[in-house]
This record gives structure tokens, sequence and C-alpha cells, in this order.
């Protein structure tokens, strides 16, 4: 804690350092109670949010009076659930355990469905896996294990897994199955046209034929046919077409025991019954796909070949299921820690951070979206400057600021003198002392660049870093950027020195005057330390055009400077 690193960088040197041993047990022996998980966030939290070290000897209990203090006190800062997540979402960076755990240990049965059954571990596993469906009703496969059953009456819950299968599940599996239950279902990623690949497709723990409940033996004629004979949609249609073509019921219960089974024990001796359900296993199964199954069966063997093993078939399955994240696709082979924990998040719903991005939103502009909060966010997080200068933007973009109305300081009023519990909005754009900033920067928009007469900048321009529409003109999007970072950061001093300066000051009016000059002055000297590291893009050269304010790439000294036009300092 004492390496003076900004709110991300503890982040990231915890998810590094401070976690590496509890991720790797956890990934093999699971999280810890949630009592003690508690305690490690809060630890955590503390580090991230307010620069306090953890507990020496943790967890280390905290005396009575302590304990009372606390719940006194209130402090200002972020929700530990909204510093998880990545900064171009809205977090500051820290893992989301939890859902990062999970990835590690569903990790471990993807490569067991899909990795190279040369490495000896996956040999003996699925070895081990045919133990457990050796004597199910129905011929399973390992895709199964992407596929369990997730009944509606035990969510989260393998005890319907271990009914279909007959077996108990040994606890390594079961962890493991936890895991990839908590990721969405699989999807085919890869499109392959029907064929006589079809005839031999597994109908039972088959990913592709999955619904909202589960695969077809959890459906209502699957839950009685995954106990029959059946194994692929070849069995099915050559099932149906011997219940069809039975002329009466003696006859069914003469020739269908070969394809299904018991029919007493099942409850298929009715012909029409045993029909029917067939008729609503293959009505699941997609048309093309039932078609092209049938073209195989009826097919002459001298014509063409033999439908493929059903071996085969699933090998081929693995091959092409997987996930989509956003806009890409992720096949087994390319799953990743880091792409399952994204899984997860993603299946969860909205980000924790959702609703405060909202709120911020549509307090710089009424028709703001969280979705143009993160897009700001992903610009400033790409900007080339340290994050210590970013890190103003997203407590305010979270209300993590200490303002009077954040530490529900009703009575206190700005030290400005003209609002009372002053929050976001006072203090980082109403106050005069905020307001210092913003009329500097509204000074340097003049002649070409100009702003209409009745025009002035807004909440939206500065914490939306929306640039301000000027005739005739376009301001470059990367300096506004690093201009809007300068305000906040001018605006997050101006409301320390009017708290530290309060005292020392008769009047709000003259106190204001005097902290604005100086975040004036932190301001323009935030913009020559921006330029002063001489990372500026390359290719803003050829972007900002020589007379555009604030900043300007110095041809002669090969270098970027502030350019103010109050200071008549102009290229």
């Amino acid at each position: 804690m004492r390496c003076n690193l900004s709110a991300f960088g503890t982040a990231f040197a915890i998810n590094s350092y401070v976690l590496s041993k509890f991720l790797y047990h956890a990934e093999f022996a699971g999280l810890p109670p949630e009592k003690l998980l508690q305690d490690l966030w809060r630890a955590i939290a503390a580090a991230v949010d307010r620069g306090e070290a953890p507990w020496e000897g943790w967890p280390a209990p905290q005396p009575a009076t302590e304990r009372k203090k606390e719940k006194k006190q209130k402090f200002a800062g972020v929700a530990r659930h909204n510093l998880v997540g990545h900064p171009c979402e809205g977090g500051f960076g820290l893992l989301p355990l939890e859902a990062h755990v999970t990835a590690r240990q569903a990790r471990w049965l993807v490569q067991l469905v899909a990795g190279d059954v040369a490495k000896p571990w996956i040999a003996i596993g699925r070895r081990l896996l045919s133990a457990v469906f050796r004597d199910c009703d129905q011929q399973l496969t390992r895709v199964a294990l992407l596929a369990p059953p997730r009944p509606s009456s035990l969510p989260g819950s393998f005890q319907g897994w271990e009914r279909w299968t007959n077996k108990r599940v040994p606890l390594v599996l079961h962890r493991l199955l936890h895991a990839v239950a908590a990721l969405p279902p699989v999807g085919t990623q890869v499109e392959k046209l029907p064929g006589r690949w079809c005839h031999s497709l597994p109908l039972w723990g088959n990913p592709l034929l999955l619904d909202a409940r589960g695969g077809l033996e959890v459906q209502d004629a699957g839950a009685l046919l995954s106990r029959t004979k059946l194994r692929t949609v070849g069995d099915a249609i050559a099932a149906l077409a011997a219940v069809a073509a039975c002329a009466s019921t003696q006859e069914h219960l003469h020739r269908s025991p070969a394809l299904l089974g018991d029919l007493v024990c099942l409850g298929l001796t009715e012909r029409w019954r045993a029909e029917e359900l067939l008729l609503d296993l293959l009505n699941a199964v997609p048309e093309n796909w039932c078609d092209a199954a049938l073209a195989a069966a009826t097919a002459e063997p001298e014509d063409d070949p033999p439908p493929p093993a059903v071996e085969d078939v699933v090998e081929d399955i693995v091959e092409r299921v997987g996930w989509q994240v956003g806009q890409k696709h992720y096949l087994l082979a390319n799953y990743t820690v880091k792409v399952g924990t994204q899984l997860i998040l993603q299946h969860q719903g909205p980000r924790p951070q959702q609703q405060k991005l909202e709120t911020f939103a549509k307090i710089a502009l009424p028709s703001g979206t969280a979705d143009m909060v993160r897009q700001m966010l992903r610009r400033m997080w790409a900007l080339p400057w340290e994050n210590e200068r970013k890190e103003v933007l997203w407590r305010l973009a979270l209300n993590g600021l200490p303002t009077a109305a954040r530490m529900d300081k009703d009575g206190e009023g700005c030290p400005c003198g003209t609002a009372f519990a002053a929050d976001r909005s006072h203090n980082y754009f109403a106050c005069p002392a905020a307001r210092a900033v913003v009329a500097a920067v509204e000074a340097e928009l003049t002649g070409d660049w100009a702003m209409q007469e009745t025009r002035r900048l807004d909440t939206v321009n500065v914490w939306l870093a929306t640039p301000p529409f000027i005739p005739g003109q376009v301001l470059h999007q990367g300096v506004w950027d690093v201009v809007c970072l300068c305000i906040l950061n001018a605006m997050d001093m101006a409301r320390k020195l009017l708290y530290k300066r309060r005292a020392d000051a008769h009047l709000g009016e003259e106190l204001a005057a005097s902290v604005g000059r100086c975040a004036v002055a932190k301001f323009w000297s935030e913009l020559a330390n921006f330029c002063g590291l001489n990372m500026v893009p390359q290719q803003w050269q050829a972007q900002v055009p020589a007379g555009h304010p604030f900043l300007r790439w110095n041809v002669a000294a090969q270098r970027w400077q502030v350019c103010r036009a109050q200071a008549g300092v102009q290229p």
C-alpha cells in the first residue's frame, strides 16, 4: 500500500499478487464459507477504495469500540460490488471472485470434453466417466457433460443429473458440473449442412437439442423415451416406422420391444401412445435434420455409404459448439478463463454498475444512457495518461466522491455559501469555484472556435465528454477527452480546498473566488502534464488542425504544447 498506486493499480495488483494463492486453491477446493468470503471482500474493498491495507494476520477481529465507531462514521466511497469489473465497463478492475473461480473450474470440464485424449489425465477422466455412464438407461456421450438436465424444480442442483444417470456423481465431477451450469448453454458456432450424419445424431445429452429446460431427456416425451433402447435420431425414425407399420396391438407388442425395450415397464403397450411419443420426440429435432436422417435411412446401401458412427458425430459436435460473447464466437477449443468469466457475467444479467451509470447519464443528459457512459469510459481508459488522473471520473460516475450529500451531512452546506448538502452536480459543475474552471475553458473557445452566443458548456459536455457545437468547426474528440479529465481533476481539487480553507475565510464568495483561481491553475497544469509525457497518439498530429484550442503540435520543436488563446499563445 506504500507504492502510491491509483485505485485501478491497487485492484490490478490485488488480482495479480494478493489473490494468486487464494484463486489457485479455490479452483480445486472451492470458495471458502460465506462469512470468510465476505470478510475477504471487505478487506479488498478497503484497500482499493480507501487505500487501507488488508488486516495483518487476516481475518483480524475488531474491538467492539472500533465497530461502534465504524457504524457511526459515514464514509464516502464506492460499494464493493461496483469495484468489480473492467474499467471500460465502469468498474475499477477487481476480479469477480465467484465468477472467476467458477470459470477456472469450468475450464477443466471443457478440456475433459474437448481436449486431446493423448493427455493422460483426459484419457483417465473419460474412462472414469464411462463408469458413471455405463449402467444408464440411455446411451450417453461425453458431450452430455455440457448439457446436464436442469429441472425447474431444482435450479442449480444436480440431484436430477444423478437420478438421470442412476449413479452418484463424484464430488469433483459434481463441482465441475455446477461450474458448467453457470455458463450459458452451448450452441452451434460453426454451421454444418444437414446430411447423413443426422442419422447418427445422439438424442440424449446433446447440447444441440437444448431448450429452456434442458435436453430432450427432460422434456415430456424424452423423459419416458430416454429409458428405451433409442440412442440416435435414426433409431427414433426406425422405431416410429415400425410402430406405425403394426396392424394391431398384438403385432406392436411382438415387434416393438426389439426397438423400445420392455413396453409394460415403460407404459407403451398401446400402439397409439408409443407412436404419439415418438412423433413428439422427433418434432423437437429440427425438421431438416429429421429429413436428412430419414433420407439416410431409406437410401440403398449400394448407392450411398453408411451413416457415420455415433462417436464420429460426437467428435464433430465437439468441434462445432461453443459460446458467443458480444459479436465474438468461441469454440470449446478456444475457451479460456477470461472468456468463461465474461460468459458467466453475461449470463447473470446487467452489470452491478448499470443503475449507477444510468443515473449518472440522466443527470448529465435527460436522454442519456448507460451505454453512452461506457462508450466514454472506454475512450478515457485508452488515453495514454496515468490512471490517477482518470480516477475522479470513475468515482463521479459511480457517485463515490465525498460530497456532503454523499456523506449524509445534510446540515453542512458548501463553503462557497451557495448550496446546502452539496451533491456531485454542485461540486463538479455548479459551485462557483468549479464554474471558474468552466469559464476558463469557455474563454478559450474564441474566434473561429467560438460557440454560439447563447450556448455555454453544460454537464453533458464535461461529464460525458461531448464536444460542444461550434459552427463550422469540430473539436477533436481525443483532445476534448483530455480537457474534460483536466476539468474534473481541477474541480476535485477545488472541492478539497474549499473545505480545507473554510475556517480561514469569512465570506463564501471570497473563498470561492480564491479557490477558483487555484482550480484554473490546476487545469492548465494538468494539461501541461499530459503534453509533457510525450505520449500523445501519433495520429493526432494529422487530425488536430493548426488552430485547434487547448493543444497544438509544434512543428519546429516536434512536440505537443498547451495552446492558451487568452494568454496570447496561439499557433
